[in-house]
């Protein structure tokens, strides 16, 4: 599969008034559109009056996708055709190219955490920002409009329309590095039927440090960018679908998630296992999957041979790495594989087969029918490094 680029976002820091001059941790609560935004271990704080909330969860709950950029310490943010940015340790907000807002705080870095004023950077994506002193809870309400929702590219797009809900996050257990990230969407017909549900799930890193916002940014577009390219290249046909079989259409589906999450600050890596199932009809869906490799460091996926700093002479592909693994395997127990399996390694189409890291391991996988029958599902097989 060709690699994707993805975005996800960073959220941000408030004002509100009527808070302690001094700084420290806030029992603030902020809801977007009344869901409740959870902060790992950075809570707001307060500083000048003004409640400071770390860079994951707002902007993200918004929609609001974030960029990094290290070399100028600037934040952009843009949702649809809006754009805004900030600059560490400045009190002005850029709105487009010209319009400049200049806040009571400016933005900051504490304990490693990137913190910014939210009211502003809310309010330039139009959403309404208030306080319920009863509860201590900062209520943002995204703008109607702020819900994309757009005309697929495709020749009749007039006669169809795709829907995507906000992103929202939710606490992964037994860990504070990462949330789970979801949203859903659909393409539906003139009539409003839908045809292709789309729901989505990838891992977003919680701001532990500058570079998460770069990484999240990375995951986020690459998601996006195959879950368009499916709904757009499938829009005519299922719509064709559907209007031949009328009541007996069934709607075509399509899940992303992730799993077996191995995450190493120390050594700047996130490696798991995304897997992609589309229904179109039929006995049972189609499943594929990919290891995805991130350098946190660098933002962007590699090899495994690339992080180890395997030479020129030995680095391989990860395609390669497990091909090598599963002739071995496919050897040792021909009983277990189709007949031509081995030989078929050697052609896999992307999301076949793969690997990603683990705890001092690689794990190896082959997507059903790669290697095996269906009722064997998607398989995976442990390997040294």
């Amino acid at each position: 599969m060709k690699k994707r680029v993805l975005s996800l976002c960073m959220a941000a820091a408030l004002l509100v008034t009527a808070v302690p001059v001094m700084a420290e941790e806030s029992d603030v609560t902020i809801s977007v559109d009344g869901v409740n935004v959870e902060f790992s271990d950075q809570k707001p704080v307060i500083k000048e009056n003004r409640t400071l909330v770390p860079v994951r969860g707002v902007l993200e709950a918004m929609g609001v996708d974030v960029t990094w950029d290290e070399s100028t310490k600037t934040i952009g943010m843009s949702k649809g055709d809006k754009t805004a940015t900030l600059v560490i340790g400045s009190d002005t907000l850029m709105i487009g190219n010209s319009e400049k807002v200049t806040l009571d705080v400016a933005p900051e870095i504490i304990g490693e955490r990137t913190m910014l004023p939210i009211r502003a950077a809310a309010e330039a994506f139009d959403a309404e920002v208030g306080w319920d002193d009863s509860s201590r809870t900062i209520t943002i309400t995204t703008a109607k409009e702020n819900t994309e929702t757009t005309t697929p590219e495709t020749e009749t797009p007039s006669e169809k329309t795709f829907e995507k809900s906000e992103v929202t996050l939710e606490a992964v257990e037994g860990t504070n590095a990462y949330s789970k990230a979801s949203y859903t969407a659909v393409l539906k017909d003139a009539d409003g039927k839908s045809l292709i549900d789309a729901t989505v799930s990838y891992p977003a890193l919680n701001g532990r440090t500058t570079g998460d916002a770069t990484v999240n940014a990375y995951i986020a577009e690459n998601v996006d960018t195959y879950v368009n390219e499916y709904i757009n290249s499938n829009a005519e046909a299922t719509a064709k679908e559907a209007s031949d079989l009328g009541d007996s259409f069934r709607t075509h589906t399509i899940y992303v998630n992730f799993e077996d999450v191995y995450y190493d600050d120390s050594q700047n890596v996130i490696s798991y296992l995304e897997t992609i199932s589309t229904y179109t009809g039929g006995a049972h869906p189609n499943t594929i999957a990919y290891g995805m490799t991130i350098d946190t460091e660098k933002g962007q996926q590699v090899s495994i041979s690339e992080l180890v700093g395997e030479s020129e002479d030995t680095a391989i592909s990860d395609t390669e790495r497990a091909a090598n693994f599963l002739k071995e395997e496919i050897a040792a127990n021909p009983d277990t594989y189709f007949e031509n399996a081995e030989a078929s390694l050697d052609e896999a189409e992307p999301g076949m087969i793969g690997c990603y890291l683990g705890e001092d391991k690689v794990v190896v996988f082959a997507a059903p029918y790669a290697i095996a029958s269906y009722a064997q599902g998607l398989m995976k097989f442990d390997a040294e490094i």
